[in-house]
This record gives structure tokens, sequence and C-alpha cells, in this order.
């Protein structure tokens, strides 16, 4: 293993780590010193692959925002698969990522987020806003080829579409008895209804 690529193990270590203190913890008690002793090694060595706890929360935050974006957009580039149809697997995608990556509504609706990471806040706008565009896209192949209705804007959709999303997992984190797949289908049906379909 050359020495980049422990660099970037190591990064992914610490990475892992904090999302995980973050899911069991909250945001609020993500440290170097926490990380450190997570990963199993001094917080020095931690500052040899991050400047500090922002840039492993900018890490973080790309690492599965970016997921969510990439695969969201792969979806929606698909020449095979109708619009609704796309809907419906990124919607299973996003559902999916916040399964098995509770950290990321923790960091969202966190009141730190807002008041001490402006570098982070610009981030997740960013994140956003191209997942955004995605869904806008697709809405909006839907609508030109006829399988949607002209309802609403494409763009008024996308916001609907994320917001009951974000709705339901701040509901599935404070009920664990939530089932976040039929909530989905409860989802997919509203949108389904909002174009028409």
């Amino acid at each position: 293993m050359t020495v980049k690529e422990t660099s970037a193990t190591r990064q992914q270590q610490i990475i892992a780590a904090a999302l995980d203190i973050i899911a069991k913890h909250g945001l609020a008690n993500l440290t170097t010193a926490a990380i450190a002793q997570e990963v199993g090694f001094s917080e020095g060595a931690i500052f040899k692959h991050f400047p500090g706890k922002e840039a492993i929360l900018a890490a973080a935050v790309k690492s599965v925002g970016g997921r969510l974006a990439s695969q969201a957009a792969a979806i929606a580039g698909r020449k095979d698969v109708p619009p609704g149809e796309k809907l419906q697997l990124i919607l299973d995608l996003h559902l999916s990522l916040a399964a098995t990556s509770p950290a990321m509504p923790r960091i969202l609706f966190s009141d730190e987020l807002y008041t001490s990471y402006a570098s982070l806040k610009e981030i997740i706008r960013g994140i956003i806003a191209g997942y955004t565009r995605t869904l806008e896209a697709i809405f909006n192949e839907g609508m030109e080829t006829g399988e949607f209705k002209r309802f609403f804007p494409a763009h008024t959709l996308a916001f609907i579409f994320i917001g009951l999303i974000q709705s339901t997992i701040i509901r599935w984190r404070l009920d664990d008895g939530i089932d976040p797949r039929e909530q989905g289908q409860h989802i997919y049906r509203a949108i389904m209804f909002m174009v028409g379909r």
C-alpha cells in the first residue's frame, strides 16, 4: 500500500468515525478527540489528514451528499427508464441513504450548522441545488413527453419532492416505528397525483 493509499484510507476512517459519532451523539458532541478515540490513533494524527473539525464535516457531507447527487443524476440520465420510474428510483435511493447514513439528517437539522459552519452551509447548498436541478429535469422530461401534466412548475415539484422526503426522515428519526418504505410509497403516490398520473 502506498503512502497516498494509506492517507486516503485514514481519511475514510476519520470520515466514517465522524459520521458514526454524529449519528449516535449529535453534531455538538463531535470533537477531534472523540474521532481519534473512535479510530484508535492520536488526535495529532487527525490533523495530518484534516486541518480541523469543519474540514472533516465538509468531507463527510461531500461523501454522502455527493453520492446522492451523482447517483440521482445517473438515474435521471437513463434513456431506458420513464420519468415516473426515475422518481421512484431516486426516492428509494434517498431513503436508503438516509437509513445507512443517519448522521446526515442530524447535520442538516443542527443549529450548529447554521451558526458555526459557513463553508459547510455553502457545500450543502450546492449539493441541494444540483439535486434539485436533477429532479427538475425529470419533471420537465415527464411534462415534455406527456407522462406528467403541467399543473405545477418543475422547480416547485422538485422542492415538494425533497420536502416530503425530509419531513419523512424527521418523523423517522423521532419515531422508530415508522416504516420509511411505506412512507416512501405515500410520497410517490402524492407526487404522481400532483403531476396528474
